[in-house]
């Protein structure tokens, strides 16, 4: 068995045909493995009952070729200059399941507190998210999605922008909010909406005009 520790983005231990378990991570005997890590990582690897366990390391230590296996192996990988990558949304708390790759995703809001330099990937679960009275509709472009709060004009209103990052980092998904509008009538009355009836955006301002 390998034990992987660090927690660091971009690590691969393989080749993965030689996998029989990814969790736990779990090689044959004999097996022959490349351990590589993003750059300004370090790899160390540690012995655990294995017997002679015999590997090489690459002189900038992000790449480790370990020989035949022996038995139970830990590596540890030290991240080196890590960051946190977060992508939410505006207005927040409003349901939408958001995504970072590589990294993870969780509703409303989620954040890889160890990221390292590299290009990521953000995305929402949804372009429209209704309730019982309002309706969040992702915005047109160039508004669309922000980094860092402002509004990145080389994203075009893509639906999944990618970034280069190598600092902290935050993706934002902006959404307009529309609110329900319910008009009660007498009967014989009649009613003409400036707008799409019924629906409007929160910073518009809708005209009727009730006729009988």
């Amino acid at each position: 068995m390998v034990t992987l520790n660090g927690g660091c983005s971009g690590v691969s231990v393989g080749p993965a045909s030689g996998q029989i378990s990814s969790n736990p991570l779990i090689f044959g005997k004999s097996s022959t493995l490349t351990v590589s890590a993003p750059a300004g990582s370090t790899i160390t690897v540690s012995q655990t009952g294995a017997a002679n366990q015999v590997f090489t390391t690459s002189a900038n230590n992000t790449t480790v070729i370990i020989g035949a296996l022996t038995g139970p192996i830990t590596i540890t990988v030290s991240c080196g200059n890590t960051f946190p990558i977060t992508v939410n949304t505006s207005p927040a708390g409003i349901g939408a399941t958001v995504t970072l790759t590589p990294g993870g995703q969780q509703q409303d809001s989620y954040t890889n507190a160890t990221a390292t330099a590299g290009n990521y990937t953000a995305s929402v679960s949804s372009a429209t998210i209704t309730g019982a009275t309002t309706e969040y509709r992702l915005k047109s472009a160039p508004t669309r999605w922000s980094f860092n709060s402002s509004p990145h004009a080389s994203w075009n209103g893509t639906t999944t922008p990618s970034q280069a990052v190598s600092a902290a980092a935050t993706f934002t998904a902006n959404y307009d909010l529309y609110y329900e509008v319910t008009v009660n009538l007498t009967v014989g009355c009649t009613v003409n909406a400036s707008s799409v009836a019924g629906i409007g955006p929160g910073s518009s301002r809708q005209t009727f005009d009730p006729t009988s």
